[in-house]
């Protein structure tokens, strides 16, 4: 059995399986959050070296031993509970069970990472300072990169450099009845700090690298795909190709990065126990690469279906691969 993690409208997962199905798998059970999950036992013996776990999904009933792979894409499970939104229970004890919840899912998924696997739930947030200094402590050009609370430092820090901004963490969109606010990367208005006072939330400050191109770069196991952005002539993509100008879009072409680039890649990768992800380079005219950051669940369309790599067809091809009893037919 094949076992998939992943939120319900992802793409790529849906055509990796539909590769699976053409090569002649079809147990594949997709999990995720608008499918709950039953606990229907986990057993831990001392005569036992691995734990027993048994489930089930929409009156499917399977043991975590039965899976041949698993494959964490993105999103989480949902362990299906009583309904306690008639207020019996009081919201400390709800906190509580929601804690006993935790603990019995990471369990689980645990166990499933003990699989032969794809991808990692439990390295799937990513903090990007973290990542920054993993890529700088591997070898890898990183921006110059500054955080402060007090406006009179980061107006120092804009004065010397040239910076961009960006969110210290994952962008998230902030949407009410009215107005859309998307956080990505952009160039700062230094009035608007100027006029801050003394104390204000801490803000992250970059220095902005001219780029020649932006790489993005997507690693499956020891296999590395890259393609070059050439958004650097587009004014409103000029700072990061993600503020995507639809009615002229970007040219994007399949690249071939040096060997020890993708050599850096793969040690950046191992160290942050990843297997799989999307890197995000740029490429400088005195052809350095300077890392930006890096997504365990990152676009996988975006760079195979441009490049032709087929990367959901290869993702599918590793899957059967590791299952010894199940040949890929063409």
């Amino acid at each position: 059995m094949i076992l998939i993690i992943s939120k319900p409208d992802d793409r790529s997962v849906d055509r990796v399986i539909e590769w699976l199905l053409k090569f002649g798998y079809s147990d594949i059970l997709r999990l995720s959050e608008d499918k709950p999950i039953t606990i229907l036992g986990i057993s831990l013996v001392k005569d036992s070296i691995d734990p027993e776990i048994d489930l089930m999904v929409e009156n499917r009933t399977f043991k975590v031993s039965e899976i041949d792979f698993f494959w964490y894409r993105n999103g989480s499970i949902k362990i299906e509970i009583p309904d306690f939104s008639k207020g019996t229970v009081d919201n400390q004890l709800k906190e509580f069970l929601g804690w006993e919840l935790t603990v019995c899912r990471n369990f689980i998924i645990r166990q499933l990472q003990q699989r032969p696997s794809l991808g990692n739930f439990f390295r799937s947030t990513v903090n990007k300072l973290e990542k920054l200094q993993i890529a700088k402590e591997i070898g890898f050009d990183i921006p110059n990169t500054f955080i402060s609370s007090k406006p009179s430092a980061l107006v120092n820090y804009i004065e010397k450099n040239q910076c961009i901004t960006k969110p210290i963490g994952e962008a998230m969109p902030i949407v009410n009845d009215d107005s859309f606010i998307d956080l990505q990367t952009a160039t700062i208005d230094i009035g608007k700090i100027e006029n801050q006072t003394e104390h204000i939330f801490p803000s992250l400050i970059q220095e902005k690298v001219e780029k020649w191109a932006e790489v993005r770069v997507f690693v499956l196991y020891r296999e590395v795909y890259a393609m070059a952005i050439f958004s650097q002539g587009n004014t409103k993509t000029r700072v990061d190709f993600r503020n995507y100008d639809f009615a002229n879009m970007n040219r994007m072409v399949s690249y071939k990065l040096p060997a020890k680039i993708e050599e850096k890649i793969l040690k950046f990768m191992d160290k942050c126990e990843l297997n799989t992800g999307s890197i995000d380079l740029i490429l400088t005219s005195d052809n350095r690469f300077v890392f930006l950051e890096v997504n365990p669940a990152g676009n996988i369309e975006m760079v195979g279906d441009t490049c032709n790599y087929w990367l959901e067809k290869k993702i599918a091809e590793h899957i059967i691969q590791t299952i010894p009893s199940c040949p890929i037919q063409s």
